[in-house]
């Protein structure tokens, strides 16, 4: 049977997008295992909980992660081999944008430059970091670039 991975952020809220396409996915492919990543730990066991019980055969690895903080998100290594020990098994990966934020709700005169950086990280250069992970991994599985991946 063929297998495969998501990577899916943002997974953290007990009725949230996150958790709903985690759900989705669990009940569409019978062979499918997740590496979630959230600013929420325990919601995020929660969470996985939920989506276990739509496919109890899926696996999880949970990591902490704050799409803010891109010095650290460059840094680090959930998704890579060193991580994904067993990703030569997969034949096809998905990785999943959820997270995002509004960012301040003011007018524009009131909020600082430096006030929506955070909200830019999250929401765009954390993108481009996941995305260059991501397409590395894939191109490490058996030397082959072109098994089929998805980013959304």
């Amino acid at each position: 049977n063929k297998k495969v991975l998501s990577i899916v952020t943002g997974v953290s809220h007990s009725k949230g997008y996150g958790l709903h396409i985690c759900e989705n996915l669990a009940k569409s492919f019978q062979n499918i295992d997740f590496v979630l990543l959230s600013r929420d730990l325990e919601k995020m066991k929660t969470a996985k909980q939920s989506i276990h019980s739509f496919n109890p055969k899926s696996s999880f690895k949970l990591f902490k992660c704050d799409l803010s903080d891109i010095e650290s998100l460059e840094k680090s290594d959930f998704i890579s081999k060193k991580s994904i020990t067993n990703i030569n098994e997969y034949s096809r990966l998905i990785l999943i944008h959820n997270a995002g934020t509004l960012g301040p709700l003011a007018p524009i005169e009131e909020i600082s430059s430096s006030r929506v950086i955070p909200d830019i990280h999250t929401n765009i250069t954390s993108l481009f970091s996941l995305n260059s992970k991501f397409i590395s991994l894939c191109k490490e599985i058996n030397n082959n670039p072109h098994i089929p991946h998805l980013i959304i």
